[in-house]
């Protein structure tokens, strides 16, 4: 697949973010999909952890955003976990 992805609409994309309320917002206005260093986030998540710093500045947030979704999934997941009835230490 070329690079960067020119399917915009994917949302794996990182060239919009479509917003709960169904707005879409440009994540990095004035740039074209094209200029995008980073395009696709499966392919920012096969290379595995990075700090936080690097994921706000793929995703145009500021650090403290990115750990406060970091801390609300993480939460979300250990609700779920909990009623799934699955222990952290389970394999």
């Amino acid at each position: 697949m070329p690079r960067p992805c020119p399917y915009v609409g994917c949302r794996h994309n990182l060239y919009l973010d479509v917003r709960s309320d169904g707005t879409i917002k440009r994540t990095f206005p004035g740039t074209r999909p094209d200029e995008m260093i980073e395009s696709c986030s499966l392919d920012v998540a096969a290379r595995g952890e990075m700090v936080l710093e690097r994921v706000a500045a793929l995703m145009g947030v500021t650090r403290e955003r990115v750990r406060q979704i970091e801390a609300r999934l993480l939460q979300q997941l250990h609700s779920a976990m909990e009623r799934a009835g699955v222990r952290p230490d389970d394999n």
